[in-house]
């Protein structure tokens, strides 16, 4: 079929499938106008989301020339009032780049104070250091909307030319100073973090302090910044320490610089472990470092109750390999107390599979023994689902724990170890339980007859 009657299919055709087939024709042709631009464009605004989707990945791909066309015909676009049509069109401007910025420039001076907003936002995403004067003359635009794009603009753009135009604005805009934050941190450098220290230190609404962390942690890489945030961390309002601890982690992070609170300081990653975000959680978690003490499980406890994985494995496995086998007990007894019963402890355990050939033997051991304690003095109803997955993790060590618990000579627990034996079917204990020589014939009579229950 020649291109022309294929554009006319997706430019008039009745039946969307017929259009949709026309775009994907066009979409692998070679061949590239003025009216496959003008068609393809068209099809951006089509009733039937299929033809949007492969006209708008096609338009979004161009280069050279072909991205230069398109964009100029997508600008009119942006002063549509359907807001998908616009977004669409906007999002495509964006990726082409460079190509839409002489297009878009015009729309800044619209008369319409969406179509400016729109405009500068667009720019600014695409990120040019070219368009930087033009943004700086939105200030002056009687539309507030129209200012915090500018302001916003300016930050994603990034260059230090927005630097000083930010800070002489920050007082004149009373509404527009978290924007303006927002936008210094993104272009970083000394003087966007002498700024913003400064503003942390004197502002005294807890917004605004809360702002200016968050814009210090965006492109905090200066060491200096980490040594002057961990001197003002413990002086810092309480309720803005784990804001700021966040800060102080990423930049230790990014550096890897040491970082870790001790003594009355801990207490500050205490609270972040008990925050609703997960990033400040995680701040609180490196700084507690990788060996912990008592005071710190209640608020390791609740950072695993989150079910994430990866922080559940790296408390795992700093537990297992530096902790003493008393915290590890204490961490176990108050952990299967604190469960609700709904699998969260199995789920946790589990990551013991990935990590048990790293942590010292006799750590291992001791958990295995804690937690089949755990399950016989505290049974739930999927005590057996435990079990398996300790046979699973290590079939020896659950075996020799299970003797273990049996050769205590603790009778309220050695009959419910036996039993659980039983129901489990541990043959691993066989070989121990044949050898097994003990003084006490009730215990002999019942090590037998759970060796009969396991050899039927």
């Amino acid at each position: 079929m020649k291109i022309e009657n294929i554009i006319n299919n997706l430019m008039n055709h009745p039946d969307s499938e017929v259009r949709r087939q026309a775009a994907e024709d066009i979409a692998m042709s070679s061949v590239f106008n003025d009216s496959i631009a003008e068609a393809m464009i068209k099809g951006i605004q089509d009733s039937d989301n299929g033809v949007k989707d492969i006209c708008s990945r096609y338009l979004a791909q161009l280069t050279g020339s072909g991205a230069y066309l398109c964009a100029e015909k997508l600008c009119d676009l942006i002063n549509v009032e359907e807001l998908e049509i616009r977004n669409l069109a906007g999002d495509i401007l964006t990726k082409l780049g460079a190509a839409s910025v002489e297009y878009l420039i015009p729309y800044l001076k619209s008369p319409d104070q969406d179509v400016r907003k729109f405009a500068c936002d667009i720019l600014g995403l695409i990120s040019n250091n070219g368009v930087l004067p033009f943004i700086f003359e939105l200030i002056e635009d009687g539309d507030i909307n129209v200012i915090s794009s500018a302001f916003e603009a300016i930050g994603n753009i990034g260059s230090d030319d927005g630097l000083n135009l930010l800070f002489e604005n920050y007082d004149k805009f009373e509404d527009l100073k978290n924007v303006i934050i927002d936008s210094v941190g993104k272009i970083g450098g000394s003087e966007a973090i002498y700024f913003l220290i400064d503003k942390m230190q004197s502002e005294e609404d807890v917004f605004l302090q809360t702002a200016c962390i968050d814009a210090l942690a965006q492109g905090a890489n200066d060491i200096s910044l980490f040594h002057s945030l961990s001197q003002e961390l413990p002086h810092t309002q309480k309720e803005l320490q784990p804001i700021m601890l966040k800060t102080v982690s990423a930049i230790a992070n990014r550096n890897d610089l040491p970082f870790i609170l001790e003594g009355e300081l801990r207490d500050i990653a205490y609270r972040a472990l008990f925050d609703d975000d997960a990033d400040i959680r995680h701040s609180g978690l490196f700084a507690l470092g990788l060996e912990y003490i008592k005071e710190d499980i209640p608020a390791l406890i609740n950072e695993i109750l989150q079910n994430n994985s990866e922080t559940q494995q790296f408390i795992l496995f700093n537990l297992l390999n530096t902790g003493t086998i008393e915290l590890i007990k204490e961490f176990f007894n108050e952990f299967c107390l604190l469960v609700t019963g709904d699998g969260s402890d199995l789920l946790f355990i589990s990551n013991l599979k990935d990590i048990k050939s790293e942590i010292p033997q006799e750590n291992a051991e001791a958990l295995f023994h804690i937690l089949l304690e755990m399950i016989i003095r505290y049974p739930k109803n999927y005590s057996s689902d435990m079990i398996e997955l300790l046979r699973t993790i290590d079939k020896d060590l659950i075996s020799k724990s299970f003797v273990k618990i049996v050769r205590s000579g603790d009778s309220k627990i050695i009959d419910e170890a036996l039993e659980l034996i039983s129901i489990n079917r541990i043959n691993e204990v066989i070989p121990y339980f044949q050898d097994f020589e003990d003084t006490n014939s009730e215990l002999r009579k019942k090590i037998i007859l759970t060796l009969q229950l396991l050899q039927n």
